[in-house]
């Protein structure tokens, strides 16, 4: 299919745009279930966002929400609102984890992990008749090993700690970033964007690892978490776990040599024969694609289209 195409990529953290005839990123601040009407923030910070950037007609856009809607009928409505606004002819609405996984297979089998303040672990197996998720639940039931699960991880043991050790490389880390110790979990609650701000505590908690065990064994846990994810994904997908390709991304670990090797090394000790490769995370290229293809593939049923 050919004419313009924008693709949205949206999470709790932020919310990034590009239009298919440009490499500009658009960036805005995220929207979560925690602050209201999740959908009608989501389609007026894009909208907001895209005011001066439209300068064409526009024919397709394609969200890839961690904040996906639950509801087919919240979907056809975010979608509705969203193309009358932006004059789209026709508005698709699906998972990140769905975009993360077109911009590195485009519908053929394999497993991706991406990794940010939650995680999507999606795949498709050779069957190629769907797509299948076994993570990416959201902060309140998963989303282990990602950004938040690591802040809260740490944070857990700073509380748990504070009345013995309070002295502790990761206490002063947390002191310094949220405060007195003492206020420490008040404090956290009354944050407005709390998920938001544990899941950047968690960067620092990477950094810390380089020099500080117990920082060490919170990345450590996290990757172990991850690698189970993956090989839940190669059962659900019912891929054999020889001939299974794993495309992990994320700037979180990418930036972190320590994170990578643990968390290579926590999948080569799960999963073996397991072929790895580490990429740029590019969710707004697997939602290009989307917009440009004739065939969603293994992805259509996890697509909500308005529109013609």
């Amino acid at each position: 299919m050919s004419g313009l195409v924008l693709a949205v990529d949206g999470g709790q953290s932020g919310i990034r745009m590009r239009l298919s005839d440009s490499k500009k990123v658009i960036e805005t601040q995220g929207a979560s279930r925690l602050e209201g009407d999740v959908m009608t923030r989501v389609h007026d910070l894009v909208v907001k966002a895209m005011s001066q950037e439209l300068t064409k007609d526009l024919d397709t856009v394609v969200l890839g929400l961690s904040t996906s809607p639950t509801a087919g009928e919240d979907s056809v409505r975010l979608a509705r609102k969203l193309g009358e606004s932006l004059g789209a002819r026709r508005v698709l609405v699906t998972d990140d984890g769905v975009t993360h996984h077109a911009s590195h297979f485009e519908g053929l089998p394999g497993i991706v992990l991406a990794i940010g303040t939650g995680v999507a672990c999606v795949g498709v197996g050779n069957k190629q008749d769907a797509i299948v998720s076994v993570s990416g639940y959201g902060y309140l039931l998963g989303d282990d090993g990602g950004a938040f699960s690591i802040g809260r991880h740490a944070l857990r043991v700073v509380l748990d700690a504070r009345f013995k050790d309070s002295k502790s490389s990761i206490s002063q880390l947390a002191q310094d970033h949220f405060g007195p110790l003492v206020d420490l979990a008040a404090e956290v609650h009354s944050r407005p964007r709390a998920v938001n701000e544990i899941a950047h505590f968690a960067l620092e908690v990477l950094r810390l690892a380089d020099s500080d065990e117990q920082a060490r064994q919170i990345i450590d846990h996290a990757s172990g978490e991850l690698a189970q994810s993956v090989q839940r994904g190669i059962v659900a997908a019912h891929l054999a776990p020889e001939s299974a390709e794993l495309v992990w991304s994320g700037r979180l670990f990418a930036h972190s040599p320590l994170a990578c090797e643990s968390l290579e090394r926590a999948l080569i000790e799960l999963i073996p024969e397991l072929k790895i490769r580490q990429e740029e995370s590019n969710p707004l290229q697997g939602g290009v694609w989307l917009g440009q293809t004739a065939d969603f593939g293994p992805y259509k049923n996890s697509i909500q289209t308005w529109g013609a």
